[in-house]
């Protein structure tokens, strides 16, 4: 089968979605299916290299106009029915030097319309679906935030993609959802049976089991953005059990990183929390570890939990809209706590700090990951996508 994934990521950094490309695509080459991508992107990128993982891959790339105001215009072209052009004559040349395809993959909402045209005017029978990468979460969230907690800018954004989704998503043959949060979003804009869960593939690892840490250390893998990740919460909760012994290593980078660092030490969390800075194998520096912590407000399908259950730490996550909750087996794997609730984040920390409340086995931890394989992950896509 031809499979082409048209998407606007630029795939120049290392990511999560760009790393569920990568072994999407090897496992459907592995399969026996014949896969491409396509990015169309802003200018300022196409002078950026692509990222070891697509180096041997066949992707293609294409400049999008405009760039700047994207979901405004496109919502703006929805309403009055026109296409954007560089999204239309990138698509067409695809299609025109590589044949056309049997099956296309649309991470972007602001592709579709476009994609949809072709099929249309031309009489394709190419089937179209749509796979959305975490930005329902994103949009579920900040739609829901009473006014008086209310971010004009996120709820904008969010309200923005909310329009486009349902204007496009009745134009798709189906989506992909990656979590049964997403998939929850989407069944109040098109039909439960068009909505196809299959999670991410997440690759196996040989490496030894982590060991627990003696006295409690935690750790944080994940790019220092507070607006998702909610990171002084996570160093507010720490602050409540400063006089207990443990540790914490923070592991990534990011824009709020001295903020976050200031916010720790007016805490007075400068001793306990150890800021290691990026790493491109953040699990090959751990040693040891009790826990790892999530507190963010919006996932897609957060593939650091897996990555943690994998190499046998347990995990401490928000019940956010979209992902723990697929992955998080409540006192085998890990414990979740309800977004943003402070006393109760508190008391699981405490209780793990005190060895009151426990874990599975490594043994157990690690076999909890073994439904997100690659192998696990194409046997939902071959059902969802009748491969």
């Amino acid at each position: 089968m031809k499979i082409a994934i048209y998407t606007e990521h630029p795939l120049i950094v290392y990511g999560g979605l760009e790393k569920v490309l990568q072994i999407t695509c090897n496992i459907l080459k592995e399969k026996g299916h014949e896969v491409r991508i396509i990015t169309i992107s802003p200018p300022n990128t196409l002078s950026h290299p692509l990222i070891e993982w697509f180096k041997d891959m066949p992707v293609y790339r294409y400049v999008l106009f405009p760039s700047r105001f994207l979901r405004l215009t496109c919502w703006l072209r929805l309403i009055l029915k026109k296409q954007n052009q560089s999204i239309l004559k990138a698509a067409l040349d695809d299609f025109n030097r590589r044949g056309i395809p049997d099956l296309v993959l649309i991470t972007d909402p602001e592709l579709i319309q476009e994609l949809h045209w072709i099929k249309e005017e031309k009489g394709l029978k190419t089937r179209i679906y749509f796979w959305d990468h975490g930005l329902a979460s994103v949009c579920a969230y900040w739609l829901s935030k009473k006014r008086g907690n209310l971010n004009l800018r996120f709820r904008s954004f969010a309200w923005l993609f909310s329009q486009i989704f349902k204007k496009t998503l009745s134009l798709v043959d189906g989506i992909l959802a990656i979590s049964s949060g997403i998939r929850s979003f989407f069944s109040s804009i098109i039909p439960k049976e068009k909505i196809h869960i299959v999670f991410n593939p997440v690759e196996p690892i040989n490496a030894e089991f982590v060991k627990p840490a003696s006295p409690p250390r935690f750790i944080f893998v994940g790019r220092l953005t507070d607006f998702d990740k909610n990171l002084s919460f996570l160093i507010e909760g720490l602050s409540h059990l400063k006089n207990e012994e443990w540790a914490i290593d923070i592991i990534g980078s990011g824009p709020d990183e001295k903020r976050l660092k200031s916010l720790a030490q007016k805490l007075g969390l400068e001793d306990k929390m150890h800021w290691l800075g990026f790493h491109p194998q953040p699990f090959s520096i751990i040693q040891e570890c009790t826990a790892l912590l999530l507190t963010s407000r919006t996932e897609g399908f957060p593939m650091v939990l897996v990555e943690a259950i994998q190499r046998g730490i347990p995990v401490i996550s928000s019940n956010c809209r979209s992902g723990p909750e697929d992955i998080v087996i409540n006192g085998v794997n890990g414990y979740l706590f309800p977004e943003g609730n402070m006393k109760t984040f508190v008391e699981i920390l405490s209780k793990v700090i005190k060895g009151e409340l426990k874990f599975g086995n490594r043994e157990e931890i690690v076999k909890t990951a073994e439904r997100f394989s690659p192998e696990e992950f194409y046997k939902r896509l071959k059902g969802a996508l009748s491969l």
